[in-house]
């Protein structure tokens, strides 16, 4: 079963207001701010209070970002990649928060007709939209979401006041954003101020799988409100998350990478921690294949079956964790069975996991225990032993 998560961005979309939104699906605090406080460069420069507040009858979270002193200097992206770098947060959140930023230097590099390097940002590079967009992929990635949906989004109308001027709204970067992207707008109930941000705009352009009115849930396990900062005339200035699963059986056909690169200088015994690194960041598979490759070396061909999702941070894993110069990628598809973990008794060895495998009529075609427990299992009985007696359990009762 996927996990799904879907915002809904009625009253356009902030970094507050999308952190408002995680804090509010009830993530540990504690864990979030000690998360937080490995972002050693930005220690003791904000503060993030956390509160309830109505808005409009909803009951939000607003998630307040207080700067202990104003910045007036601008930040490349490569200050900003450094501060993220540097901090002690997961490599996933990294991997996301970099790509925010760098989409988010992609379009301003694209307004001014500037390569990335000579990009600075205005009020993007201040300390709170770092937090923002840092505090946002520490949570997000938390959350193992297998797919992201996104609303059409309300913009606001009327006009901004910006580094550049006073432009209309949306403005320039959230404009770039949103057509790079496709993500269609719904202004059918305007208001005369901004309410889509570039942070808000950089942080669901990046995640969004699919933008669409409304996902098929199967079920909702869920949903929290995120609190803007505005009062409006005709809206809550909220933005929805809705997390859940989603419904019919659309995992048996999917598509995923295939990372691969050759490798004929180093050392065999690194494989063993490169490869716990990649399984530890979700790869789906890893493995190796020896082959001779110029002036006859024997060499090894790392390949790694990932989704889409995780291609960069697993990437990243390859590059530092190996001598490659280089990884290919391509896509696949494949077929799979739905898979589920169920719980049985049997005499003997007591309760026992079992992961069986369906089809799409629902069917059990497959079925076989877990290695790993039947190992904890193989006490004062062999491994052999074990297998056998749940193999002859599922054979008479499950297949």
């Amino acid at each position: 079963m996927k996990k799904i998560a879907f915002f809904e961005c009625f009253a356009g979309a902030s970094g507050d207001m999308i952190l408002g939104a995680l804090l509010g699906l009830g993530i540990d605090q504690d864990w979030f701010f000690n998360e937080l406080k490995k972002i050693k460069q930005l220690n003791n420069q904000y503060k993030i209070k956390v509160s309830s507040v109505l808005k409009k009858g909803i009951n939000a979270t607003d998630a307040n970002v207080e700067l202990e002193k104003h910045e007036h200097h601008h930040r490349g992206l490569s200050s900003i990649v450094s501060i993220i770098d540097s901090s002690g947060i997961s490599i996933e959140a990294k991997v996301l928060a970099k790509k925010i930023f760098t989409n988010l230097a992609k379009a301003e590099a694209h307004i001014h007709q500037k390569s990335l390097d000579e990009i600075h940002f205005h009020e993007v590079g201040a300390i709170d939209a770092i937090v923002d967009i840092v505090s946002f992929s520490i949570l997000f990635t938390s959350l193992n979401i297998d797919k992201v949906y996104v609303s059409p989004v309300n913009t606001g109308s009327g006009v901004v006041k910006c580094a550049h001027g006073t432009m209309p709204i949306p403005a320039p970067a959230t404009l770039y954003l949103i057509n790079q992207a496709g993500w269609p707008i719904d202004n059918q109930c305007l208001e005369q101020t901004e309410l889509l941000t570039p942070t808000g705009a950089a942080i669901l352009t990046t995640i969004c799988d699919e933008f669409i009115t409304y996902p098929s849930f199967s079920k909702t396990s869920k949903v929290a409100y995120g609190a803007g900062k505005k009062d409006l005339k005709d809206l809550p200035n909220v933005l929805r998350l809705t997390v859940g699963d989603m419904a019919g059986n659309d995992n048996l056909q999917d598509n995923i990478l295939i990372l691969e690169t050759n490798i004929d200088d180093m050392q065999p015994e690194l494989y063993e921690n490169v490869m716990n690194k990649l399984y530890d960041n979700n790869a789906l598979e890893v493995y190796i294949i020896p082959v001779i490759m110029k002036k006859s070396r024997p060499a090894c061909v790392l390949k790694v079956i990932c989704e889409e999702k995780n291609k960069n941070i697993l990437e990243d894993i390859i590059f530092k964790e190996t001598t490659t110069f280089g990884i290919r990628s391509y896509s696949i598809n494949r077929s799979i069975l739905n898979r589920e973990i169920i719980k049985v008794n049997i005499e003997n060895l007591g309760e026992v996991s079992i992961k069986i495998g369906k089809n799409q009529k629902g069917q059990i075609i497959r079925a076989k225990p877990e290695y790993e427990e039947c190992l904890k299992l193989a006490k004062n009985i062999s491994l052999k032993k074990v297998y056998r007696i749940i193999t002859d359990y599922i054979s008479q009762n499950i297949l």
